[in-house]
C-alpha cells in the first residue's frame, strides 16, 4: 500500500503535541505545514460544498499561520497540535472514502454504460440483421412479383395478339362468307332463271288437275325444283328447309313464264340470301352448296318434280 503524503501534516502534529519537538525551528515548519494542509483542506472541502469543515480548516490555518502568530503556552499548544492532528487524519481517512466511493461510483457507471452501450450494439447488430433479412425478403418478393407481372404482360399481349388475328380471321372468313354467299346466291339464281320454263309450265299445269292451289319451291342445295299442291291455299307453310318459294297459282291463274321471274328477282335473291346465311345449321348448308358446285360441271340438269 503506498503513502499518501497527506498524512505528514496530522502525523507531524500529533508528535509535536504528545512528545514534543526539538528545537523552535521546527515549530515554524510545524506552523508552515499545518497551515498548508488546512488551506488545502479548506479549497477542496468548500469545491465539495461542505460548509461547516471548510469553515473548521480556514480557522486552522489562521490559527496556525506563521505570519501573524497567535501566542499561546506550549501546553496549549500541544492540545491543539492533538485535536488538529486527529482532525487531520479523520478528515483524510473521509476524503480518501470518498474519492475510493466516487471512483467506484463512476467505475460502476461506466461499467454500466460500457454494459449498456454493449447491449445497444448487440441490439443495433440484430435490427441491422433483421433490416437487412427484410430486404432481402422485399428484394425476393419484388423480383417475384415483377416476373408474375411480365408473365401477366406477356400473356396479356398474347391475348391481345390472339384476339387481333382471331378477329382479323373472323373477319376475313365474314368477308369470305359474304362473298360466297353473294356467290352462290347469285348462281342460284342464274339456275333458276336458265331453267325448263316449258317443262316447269307442264309440271305445273299437271299438278293443277289434281290440286286447287299449288307452290313451285327451288332447293338451293340440291338446285332442284319442288311442286307442292293443296286442295286450298295453305294458312302457313313449314317444314321445307332449305328451299324457297318462287311461284304460287292456283286454277285459272296464270303459269310461270321467265318475265314473272325477273320480276321476282329482288325478293328471289333476298330469300336465297336469307336462307343461306341464316339457316338452322348454315355450315353444313354452305358446305353441301360447295360440295354440290363443285361437282357441278355442265348447265344443263335434270328437273325432278315432288307432288306433296
Amino acid at each position: 500500500m503506498k503513502f499518501n503524503a497527506t498524512y505528514i501534516a496530522p502525523l507531524f502534529a500529533l508528535y509535536a503535541g504528545f512528545f514534543g519537538l526539538p528545537s523552535y525551528g521546527w515549530y515554524e515548519m510545524l506552523r508552515i505545514t499545518i497551515t498548508l494542509q488546512a488551506i488545502i483542506f479548506a479549497w477542496v472541502l468548500n469545491n465539495k460544498l461542505y460548509q461547516i469543515p471548510t469553515i473548521f480548516f480556514i480557522a486552522t490555518a489562521i490559527l496556525f499561520n506563521p505570519f501573524a502568530k497567535i501566542r499561546m503556552s506550549r501546553s496549549d499548544w500541544e492540545i491543539f497540535d492533538i485535536i488538529i492532528g486527529i482532525s487531520f487524519l479523520i478528515a483524510n481517512f473521509w476524503l480518501i472514502t470518498m474519492d475510493k466511493q466516487k471512483k467506484q461510483g463512476e467505475e460502476e457507471i461506466i461499467n454500466q454504460n460500457t454494459q449498456y452501450n454493449n447491449h445497444l450494439i448487440n441490439k443495433n447488430e440484430m435490427l441491422q440483421k433483421e433490416i437487412y433479412d427484410l430486404n432481402e425478403k422485399i428484394k425476393d418478393i419484388i423480383q417475384q412479383h415483377n416476373k408474375e407481372l411480365i408473365e401477366l404482360r406477356y400473356k396479356y399481349n398474347m391475348l391481345e395478339t390472339n384476339k387481333e388475328s382471331d378477329e382479323l380471321k373472323l373477319k376475313r372468313i365474314l368477308d369470305n362468307a359474304e362473298n360466297e354467299v353473294s356467290l352462290l346466291v347469285e348462281q342460284r339464281f342464274n339456275v333458276i332463271l336458265s331453267s325448263d320454263i316449258l317443262s316447269l309450265n307442264q309440271a305445273l299445269t299437271n299438278a293443277l288437275t289434281n290440286a286447287n292451289f299449288i307452290i313451285l319451291r327451288f332447293n338451293f342445295i340440291n338446285c332442284d325444283f319442288e311442286i307442292s299442291t293443296y286442295s286450298s291455299k295453305p294458312a302457313f307453310e313449314c317444314g321445307y328447309e332449305n328451299s324457297i318459294k318462287i311461284f304460287s297459282c292456283s286454277k285459272g291463274s296464270s303459269l310461270l313464264t321467265k318475265e314473272t321471274l325477273l320480276e321476282l328477282k329482288d325478293i328471289i335473291k333476298g330469300e336465297l340470301k336469307y336462307n343461306i346465311q341464316f339457316p338452322y345449321n348454315k355450315y353444313q348448308v354452305i358446305e353441301a352448296i360447295l360440295e354440290e358446285q363443285r361437282n357441278f360441271k355442265h348447265e344443263t340438269r335434270i328437273y325432278t318434280y315432288s307432288t306433296i
